[in-house]
């Protein structure tokens, strides 16, 4: 996730550079990253071992996860971050899962929509990521980041997300829907001591979590209460949205994971473990079909060579 200019954040990733940022504008921005974390051996260590990560499951053991355009549904509603184990525990009934194609949202946007446009998919979002990788591929991309940011929390709202998706499905009645909310993914939106500052962003605590400095079955507790905050919000879309509407995720959340001698915590890209890309996959049917319009025919056509030459088949 990226945060809005107005709110500093102390950890800046050199994959964080906007996509669609000129070479001069790229170039500084990974040279003020080097000036910030140079003396940093946690950030070196992370950034090296997660790039070594994405090089060897990108030449070696290859991606199984599923194209989520690709799969069977009218409305899609993405929770940012959420595992599926946790999902399991706080609905408390059988959650099935589907495997990601990202561990992060950068990764698994890329992943899954950047080969083709989508013109009968309307995208509501609170995570900028999706803006900043993948706008103007659909029909309509609303960036509720934009618009519903909350400073007091440091994030957008699930509430607020509701009502955008909500007033979305009535807009664009024959679209399908995606509508990707900001929790369980930090800052959390429920009352923790993590941090002096409720909106302070995720990667100060993170970073401790993942040096041994923080319990992670304390944190794992705040991220579940503040998924069970948000799902009351998301059962609500679930009952205005015709048709069949799935609940997954883009990636999940380690809360602190020892790999290759190192612990890691949040949700680093490339690093394909389980607790990262086994996603939630809960799927509802309103029993009123939704009858969806389809932008040009040649659309999946190219979804589909984009994706085979992607994996070598062609």
């Amino acid at each position: 996730m990226t945060r809005r200019n107005k709110q500093s954040g102390k950890i800046i990733f050199i994959k964080g550079i906007d996509p669609q940022a000129s070479k001069i504008a790229k170039l500084r921005h990974i040279l003020k990253v080097i000036r910030t974390h140079y003396k940093d051996f946690y950030w070196w260590r992370t950034e090296v071992l997660r790039y070594a990560f994405e090089i060897y499951y990108k030449k070696w053991k290859g991606n199984n996860g599923i194209y989520v355009v690709e799969e069977k549904w009218d409305n899609l509603i993405i929770l940012d971050a959420c595992r599926h184990d946790v999902l399991k525990e706080v609905m408390g009934e059988e959650v099935g899962y589907k495997i990601s194609r990202g561990s992060s949202t950068l990764e698994w946007v890329r992943e899954n929509f950047t080969d083709s446009k989508y013109d009968d998919i309307v995208y509501v979002t609170a995570n900028p990521w999706v803006h900043k990788v993948a706008n103007n591929l659909f029909h309509k991309l609303i960036p509720v980041w934009k618009y519903g940011w909350d400073d007091n929390y440091g994030t957008v709202l699930p509430s607020t997300m509701t009502e955008y998706a909500i007033d979305a499905a009535k807009n664009y009645p024959d679209k399908r829907l995606i509508v990707h909310y900001m929790q369980p993914h930090a800052p959390y939106i429920v009352e923790h001591n993590l941090s002096k500052k409720r909106a302070e962003y995720e990667w100060e605590f993170m970073r401790q979590l993942a040096r041994g400095k923080l319990d992670p079955k304390e944190v794992r507790d705040i991220y579940k209460r503040s998924l069970e905050a948000t799902l009351p919000h998301v059962f609500k879309l679930v009952e205005e949205l015709k048709g069949k509407t799935v609940i997954s995720a883009d990636h999940g959340e380690l809360f602190g994971k020892k790999i290759l001698f190192f612990n890691f915590a949040a949700h680093p890209w490339g690093l394909r473990v389980p607790e990262l890309i086994q996603v939630p996959w809960v799927e509802f049917d309103s029993g009123e079909p939704k009858v969806i319009r389809k932008g040009n025919d040649k659309q999946g056509l190219k979804h589909t060579i984009g994706r085979l030459k992607g994996e070598g088949r062609i």
